[in-house]
């Protein structure tokens, strides 16, 4: 009796489109059509994102596809589910999807084959590269789960024009599983809105402002114009397809060179796609691309952002692959508080627009970037842009970035930022640079692993040093400041590098050991950095050794067990009142010769 009216009672919500759409369902895609709304055999996405957002009543669909659609319990979000045929799981879209403004999950996992053949990286040092990546990333670094490969992918039909893949404007929502890619705009005199695989912001007003010109000061912010809160994008292949994506010589792309699922027939044709090659950014570097040597990869249809953070509280975004993109993988713009970016591969973005892999602009409080593989992209793989809180960078690998333009690997501007115990190898550009304009101090910079730069590990831009070119690659080792007013116009608030006694330090005979000695800010932290190429007269600060303290003189000492002759090391200092400071220059380890031993 009570399976009966629990029966009973499905029917009747489902069967009152305005009671359903109060109710969470589940609503389970079984075609890749996309079109105008009708009433057929089939329910395709655009259908079922309207079904939940409670805009498509549920008795304008056909007896087959309410039978696709049931009822949650009510303390449930929403589900769109796929159960697509098994070959025909791409669905090309005519048009930009309806915004998701209701709390639902978007589970690409759940059509049948998904997680057949998971891949990603075991350990970072072992390559997982894909289309264009060549980085070797150092053996020993954190381990990235894997991410599987989709099986649902969402793209553009051919020949459209469609800005976006999904459009978040709704708390708790969450896209799980899926290839998104080939989303921008063609460029024209006026610019279009942002174009992205996935766009998150409040519900976006009518840009009909006939009414009203100009538009009052605070279009297209207003009171009800919330941000979303806890977003979750996870688990996706974002600028990348899934399988069945030709080169645009007609060859069949791998998407990863070396760890290719196996069960993928390369002789199974695909319809290929007609190239839109008027891409949003493509233009604005056209002129350039003739002295500019690294290739984006041979797509036929490139994302230009991958995700955009237009505007959001505690968006998580994990476990994704984001590559391919003309501009960033992932960018902010008026507030992102609360962020966190984890445990993505961010490759081979930005050859043809916003070089950097990660690009925070606006309010980012919180924001945390963490345990992420970041290679071979056009520019930094992390820029702050004039933020307005602070950022968290730990436990990444960052490796041969720079690619089209040469550039920091990380690039601070701001207050209160922590980079601690990442990985950053092979740049064409310093390691970690902080701005002098707008004032970035009290940036802590420790423990990370630097090699194969172009620059200093550590770079503190000066006031008097602010040109493009500053705002790129830094300004190289500052003199000695001997002001406040030169301090104050300093990054870090200028804080002096720590000075060592010597060039040089000698073994102690009875045991080996060093004891190293040196100047630095009185107060600081002073971190002692084992230099293990011999490629510039500070550092790179290859990895560190030792930790001590500067007293109220500024003076250190530290004794070191078994440092060997011919060893260099060099050393930061770091201060809560200031920030870290660039790296000393280089001392030498050596032994005490046999000849001044020996009595005579």
């Amino acid at each position: 009796m009570t399976y009966f009216l629990g029966f009973a009672v499905s029917c009747l919500l489902l069967s009152d489109g305005a009671i359903a759409s109060t109710v969470p369902l589940r609503v389970v895609v079984n075609s890749n059509q996309d079109g105008a709304v009708q009433a057929d055999e089939a329910l395709t996405l655009r259908e079922a994102i309207a079904v939940v957002n409670g805009t498509l009543p549920l008795e304008r669909l056909s007896g087959a596809e309410r039978s696709q659609v049931s009822p949650l319990q009510s303390t449930d979000s929403s589900r769109i589910e796929f159960n697509l045929p098994a070959t025909a799981t791409v669905i090309r879209l005519t048009e930009m999807l309806p915004p998701l403004s209701v709390p639902v999950v978007v589970d690409g996992t759940t059509q049948p084959g998904y997680n057949a053949v998971p891949m990603g990286t075991k350990q970072m040092g072992i390559r997982a590269q894909t289309i264009c990546s060549s980085a070797q990333l150092p053996p020993g670094s954190a381990l990235v789960p894997p991410i599987s490969r989709p099986v649902v992918a969402v793209t553009p039909a051919p020949n459209r024009e469609v800005l976006r893949g999904f459009s978040v404007a709704s708390d708790s929502v969450i896209i799980r599983g899926l290839s998104v890619y080939g989303f921008t705009s063609r460029h024209r005199a006026t610019a279009t809105t942002p174009p992205a695989d996935i766009f998150i912001s409040h519900r976006l007003p009518p840009p009909d402002t006939s009414r009203q010109q100009p538009p009052a000061s605070s279009f297209p912010y207003r009171r009800r114009d919330v941000p979303p809160k806890n977003v979750s994008i996870e688990n996706n292949w974002l600028g990348i397809p899934p399988v069945g994506e030709y080169s645009q010589d007609g060859r069949r792309l791998r998407v990863f060179a070396r760890q290719r699922p196996q069960n993928i027939d390369e002789d199974v044709p695909e319809p290929p796609e007609t190239p839109i090659t008027d891409s949003f950014f493509r233009p604005l570097v056209a002129f350039f691309a003739r002295y500019l040597t690294a290739k984006p990869a041979k797509l036929p249809r490139t994302s230009a952002f991958g995700v955009y953070v237009f505007n959001s509280l505690g968006t998580t975004i994990r476990g994704n692959i984001i590559a391919n993109h003309d501009a960033s993988a992932i960018i902010t713009a008026v507030a992102a508080n609360n962020l966190l970016i984890e445990g993505n591969i961010l490759e081979c973005n930005g050859f043809a627009g916003m070089p950097d892999a990660i690009r925070l602009e606006g309010v980012i409080s919180n924001t945390e970037i963490v345990g992420n593989i970041i290679r071979d992209n056009a520019g930094s793989a992390i820029y702050l842009f004039k933020p307005n809180g602070s950022a968290r960078i730990r436990a990444n690998a960052i490796a041969s970035n720079g690619r089209r333009y040469r550039r920091a690997a990380i690039y601070l501007m701001g207050e209160d930022h922590e980079v601690v115990n990442n990985q950053i190898s092979d740049q064409t550009g310093p390691g970690v640079v902080v701005a002098a304009f707008p004032n970035s101090d009290r940036n802590v910079i420790r423990s990370n692993q630097f090699s194969g730069l172009r620059g200093l590990s550590i770079d503190l831009v000066t006031q008097l040093n602010t040109d493009v070119h500053a705002y790129q690659i830094g300004d190289g080792p500052n003199p000695r400041l001997e002001s406040h007013q030169q301090r104050r116009k300093t990054g870090n608030f200028g804080i002096e590098a720590p000075e060592f006694i010597s060039r040089e330090f000698f073994n102690a005979p009875s045991d080996g050991s060093v004891t190293l000695a040196g100047k630095a800010t009185p107060g600081a932290t002073v971190e002692i950095y084992r230099v293990g190429e011999n490629s510039n007269t500070r550092g790179p600060l290859s990895v560190a050794i030792a930790t001590t303290e500067a007293n109220a003189e500024g003076l250190f000492s530290i004794k070191i067990a078994a440092l060997p002759a011919g060893e260099r090391v060099s050393a930061i200092a770091t201060h809560p009142e200031y920030g870290t400071s660039e790296p000393a220059i280089n001392a030498v380890i050596r032994s005490i010769p046999s000849s001044v031993l020996t009595p005579r």
